[in-house]
């Protein structure tokens, strides 16, 4: 069974091949913004009786932005953030009241580049299995999570596409319930679903569903409730140069 720290041992190997990801994999003609945001989300693994269960939020309807998306807590990098870690944390404890005591990073993904200008790197954080989510942010409609296996169900992820300015467009998707995860979001699990198998590259998975879309607006291309803000300033150093920042 994973545990912390199989899950950590597991992503050092993986970031010996840290890469880039993003909206072009499965759209190799999308043409990426010259300048990108920084951003950092927290993938957060919780202990469960059955296995880690992964912390997701969906963002609320009024949202002019991915509005009713499901999406990692997380957002633009700050100022004052040292690092991606710090911003993931900060941005985590807005959103879903986790404080920093309750969590243990324990690595990064290869970093995800949105068509919509984002540059952001997923945190990877094993929580305390007393930590109880809330609701901290008018932009989280809800908090839920999902089991681990969804991601490494060989029948999974999923492959839908949807016409977008007059081309179809393909990303990856894991309808769960009544949750439809889609775009990035899905993108930075398949990225953990690699890390946690051995960091083998994404395969061509599940069955292409045409004209499938979920909810929320145009693009898949969600980072976290922040990313819909106004201007912050963005800066952000990697988290793997150490300290000295």
């Amino acid at each position: 069974m994973l545990n912390e720290t199989v899950v950590r041992s597991k992503l050092d190997d993986f970031g010996k091949g840290r890469g880039l990801r993003g909206d072009h994999d499965l759209n190799p003609d999308i043409a990426l913004p010259a300048r990108l945001r920084p951003a950092a989300v927290l993938i957060g693994l919780q202990p469960a009786a059955d296995g880690p269960v992964i912390v997701m939020t969906r963002r609320a309807a009024h949202l002019t932005a991915h509005a009713g998306q499901i999406s990692f807590p997380g957002g633009r990098c700050d100022v004052t953030d040292r690092d991606h870690v710090a911003t993931a944390l900060r941005e985590s404890e807005e959103e879903i009241g986790l404080e920093p005591s309750a969590v243990s990073p324990l690595g990064r993904l290869d970093t995800y580049v949105t068509r919509t200008g984002f540059e952001i790197v997923p945190i990877v954080g094993w929580l305390s299995s007393a930590f109880v989510p809330r609701i901290t942010s008018e932009e989280v409609a809800e908090i839920f999570t999902i089991p681990i296996d969804l991601i490494l169900d060989d029948n999974n992820p999923q492959r839908h596409s949807r016409q977008f300015e007059g081309r179809d467009r393909y990303y990856y998707a894991y309808p769960h319930r009544e949750w439809y995860i889609w775009g990035a979001t899905a993108g930075m699990l398949v990225n953990l679903r690699d890390a946690l198998t051995a960091g083998a590259q994404a395969s061509d998975p599940g069955t292409l569903h045409a004209g499938s879309v979920g909810p929320g607006s145009v693009g898949p291309g969600s980072v976290g409730p922040d990313d819909s803000g106004g201007a912050r300033p963005q800066r952000c150093r990697d988290s793997s140069q150490g300290d000295g920042r």
